[in-house]
């Protein structure tokens, strides 16, 4: 498999066949480090959504989690298609850290629409702890400060889910107008 691994252009057959075989490894560390090595391949939509299928399924540690869908950011163009298997599983990181960190990193993307950045924050909602999900929430706000309604709604309705009333303030505050 790293010999396959090593191959910068793999066919797209050969991601789509690594992909499927994916779940014969039984250990996070050895798994992320094949989406890893994998992540860094152009991939098409269905491969996109098939890696991020695997790691919502396959990977069990918030740390390893986070750490595949960090380096699938930075890899990859995020294709639309793909998009609601990203939410998932970042939905399912058993860690509000980390999935606070995951957001914070998609949060400084410019090039999300409007219905991504509405549907990151419902993600947001997520995170159990007020701490974090405020954290998520504000690196957010540049995008609910340059966009329209749509998106300030959104950031105020994911902030709804904030029950203390020190992190409330501070995410509304980082929203103006």
């Amino acid at each position: 498999m790293e010999e396959a691994l090593d191959i910068r252009q793999l066919p797209e057959s050969a991601i789509t066949r690594l992909l499927d075989n994916i779940n014969l490894i039984k250990s996070d560390h050895y798994t992320t480090e094949v989406l890893e090595n994998l992540v860094e391949k152009p991939m098409n939509a269905t491969q996109q959504t098939q890696l991020l299928n695997m790691v919502d399924e396959h990977v069990s540690s918030g740390h390893y989690r986070a750490e595949i869908l960090s380096d699938f950011m930075d890899e990859q163009p995020l294709h639309q298609e793909s998009f609601a298997a990203l939410q998932r599983a970042i939905s399912n990181i058993n860690s509000d850290n980390y999935k606070t960190n995951v957001l914070t990193e998609l949060a400084n993307l410019s090039a999300l629409t409007d219905e991504q950045v509405i549907g990151l924050l419902a993600t947001a909602k997520s995170i159990n702890s007020d701490h974090y999900l405020s954290e998520a929430v504000v690196a957010f706000s540049g995008h609910a400060n340059s966009r329209g309604e749509k998106v300030k709604t959104a950031y105020r309705d994911t902030c709804q889910a904030i029950n203390s009333e020190t992190y409330y303030g501070r995410a509304m505050k980082a929203l103006r107008g």
